[in-house]
């Protein structure tokens, strides 16, 4: 079985994969369609991301690029192609003769909108082609990336059950005690603050615990106790006095 460290060492590995696949594929996708819309440029600033095409200029009163519209690629969901459609989102407002940039905004779409119109499928063929590899990649990579959750699941499993079967151990043989104090739940309607933590009987799912209170020698016992849950608050208690 492999170690956590060598487990969470493959998911940096993927994870880098993961972000040049989909650089490679945002690199597809502006080759193929910027051609389409290069006589926009310098006016007009063209985006490119998660499968998304935004189409920005500069506003004169803001002093930054602001979004014109944008293009969506409608993921596909079939084996065939990728994607099945360019789906153009844009806002719509009121616009009055001396708002210039508005006015050029709605002058922008309708060239971007013709271009879909008469284009669109010839574009959209153009991108399908370009990613088809890639999405075989993608794939490849999210199978590589679920088997490895599952590794990682197992090996945390283990580690779990095994630091379980420790304090299970440790409070057999003579108790756990605490930094202070720490509240603990033995039932649902019942948390006791105790320096002090025993078990001295285990019966399928219960135990009978044992513990004292702050400032006080005197032994308690509370039976029919969740086994599971006081274990895993034993540990969480032990987790935060290592950490502090």
């Amino acid at each position: 079985m492999k170690t956590l460290e060598q487990i969470e060492l493959q998911e940096v590995e993927l994870t880098n994969k993961r972000a040049n696949i989909h650089s490679k594929q945002q690199s597809a996708i502006r080759r193929e369609v910027l051609p389409f819309f290069q006589h926009l440029t310098p006016e007009v600033l063209v985006e490119f991301n998660l499968g998304s095409i935004y189409f920005k200029m500069v506003h004169p009163d803001r002093g930054y690029s602001k979004e014109l519209f944008s293009v969506y690629l409608n993921q596909s969901w079939s084996d065939n192609t990728p994607y099945k459609s360019l789906d153009l989102s844009y806002y719509t407002t009121s616009v009055s003769g001396e708002d210039k940039w508005e006015l050029k905004r709605l002058q922008i779409l309708g060239e971007v909108a013709g271009i879909i119109h008469e284009h669109g499928d010839i574009i959209l063929g153009r991108i399908n082609s370009a990613c088809s590899g890639i999405r075989a990649e993608y794939e490849e990579m999210y199978e590589e990336m679920g088997e490895l959750h599952k590794e990682k699941s197992e090996v945390l499993n283990a580690a779990h059950a095994e630091r379980r079967a420790k304090v299970q151990a440790e409070l057999f043989e003579g108790g756990v005690s605490f930094p202070g104090w720490a509240h603990i739940k033995l039932k649902y309607n019942y948390t006791a603050r105790v320096t002090w933590l025993a078990i001295t009987k285990v019966t399928k799912t219960k135990c009978v615990a044992v513990f004292k209170y702050p400032d006080h020698d005197k032994v308690y016992t509370e039976e029919r106790v969740d086994l599971e849950s006081l274990l895993n608050q034993v540990i969480a208690q032990q987790n935060i006095a290592q950490s502090s």
